[in-house]
């Protein structure tokens, strides 16, 4: 729904936007990977520099945020399927037949790893809590090194159900997930683990352990949170096969799944909402650095990148706006005493589709907001920088 709203309408929004400030979703970004290899993780350590591994030993690099992706050279021509980073120097990548990479110059080079076992099964994530302890996750159980990948040790069995995923608070808080619905969690740093309870005997894919709730995502779509350890799960469905899952903080959150769907949540996840990509390949991993910068991966090449719409508001003649209501059921009251305003406005809806757009001029002092659905939208006021506020629709 584009419509043009009079300046009236257009000053509320501006107001309404002011006294909340938050982001909204804008719809993902092509990137050119040069490759049509699936592709299976990707992860960043700034807004510029990261990685992604895929099939045949693809290694691909960027220090521009994406703009342009190098292809690195692994010495392997199994997939791979994870890849962590420490810091910009030293990462490591795993996948089929027990292949461990480790670089130590950033990706320039990359040298095998052994977990000293004979295995042709598969190393589905890796994830390091420091430089020298870390944990890989794979068809024959979990394993850690405490010396940075040169020896490993068992630390629990699959028990004929391959873990998918590992994820640690800290140092010693983690938990696991995998197939047959089997979660677990330790406590001690690995010493031991802890089957948990779920509430279905879905195969898990992705788990992640935030500051005060733990999610899980599944094979039939199932999203599950724990906010008690582990004791008790709430269970969410979508209609997708869900592969990983990542949280920005405590609210905002985000996973990705099958025909190139993702969600996102900014309620700690009690609801989720669907944020279309725009294509209906299969996404296999998802990396956020804040609410405004995130990565997508997954077949055939495919990368995006999220750009969200900014939240940094300066001080600027818009300081003397008030609006009320708040929330507003058909129209917001501005209060303000800015001479020769003359701006344009655009608002979008929770997903980034632009809904109205518009000149707010010094004359305007009331909109109506009557023609919008409920939900929450956000202005963008366009002069010498763009400026976002938040507001609700009742």
């Amino acid at each position: 729904m584009n419509r043009n709203y009079k300046t009236q309408n257009l000053l509320f929004g501006l107001l309404f936007f002011f006294g909340s400030l938050l982001h909204a979703q804008t719809a993902w970004q092509n990137q050119t990977s040069g490759t049509t290899n699936d592709l299976h993780d990707v992860q960043f350590i700034d807004n510029q520099t990261g990685w992604v591994v895929g099939e045949n030993g693809t290694i691909l690099k960027t220090t521009n945020g994406g703009v342009t992706w190098s292809p690195q050279t692994s010495g392997i021509a199994q997939d791979l399927y994870a890849v962590f980073f420490i810091n910009s120097f030293t990462g490591w990548c795993c996948g089929d037949a027990g292949k461990i990479l480790k670089t130590m110059d950033g990706g320039s080079s990359w040298t095998p790893q052994s977990l000293g076992i004979t295995t042709s099964g598969v190393l589905h994530d890796v994830y390091f809590v420091s430089s020298s302890v870390g944990y890989i996750a794979g068809t024959f159980g979990l394993y850690k090194t405490t010396d940075g990948g040169s020896t490993w040790s068992l630390s629990h069995t699959s028990n004929s159900s391959a873990i998918n995923s590992v994820y640690f608070k800290d140092a010693m808080n983690g938990y696991s997930c995998g197939l047959n619905g089997k979660i677990r969690k330790t406590s001690d740093g690995g010493a031991t683990w802890t089957q948990v309870n779920a509430t279905s005997g879905d195969d898990y894919y992705d788990v992640f352990v935030g500051a005060n709730k733990t999610f899980v995502v599944g094979f039939e779509g199932e999203v599950l949170s724990s906010s008690d350890n582990g004791s008790t799960w709430n269970s969410v469905a979508v209609p997708s096969s869900l592969y990983a899952i990542y949280f920005i903080d405590s609210n905002n959150g985000w996973f990705c799944g099958s025909s190139g769907k993702t969600y996102f949540t900014n309620n700690g996840g009690s609801t989720w909402t669907q944020a279309a990509t725009g294509n209906s390949t299969s996404m296999r991993d998802i990396f956020f650095l804040d609410q405004n910068t995130g990565w997508v991966v997954g077949y055939s090449g495919r990368i995006m990148k999220y750009v969200g719409i900014g939240t940094n508001i300066e001080e600027n003649v818009f300081k003397t706006f008030s609006v009320f209501p708040n929330p507003a059921k058909d129209v917001l009251v501005l209060n303000h005493d800015v001479k020769g305003l003359n701006a344009q406005f655009c608002i979008y809806n929770a997903l980034g589709t632009e809904v109205a757009k518009g000149i707010i001029d010094e004359t305007t002092n009331q909109i109506s907001i009557a023609e919008l659905a409920k939900g929450v939208y956000f202005l963008a006021l366009k002069g010498e920088k763009e400026q976002f506020w938040k507001f609700i629709k009742e």
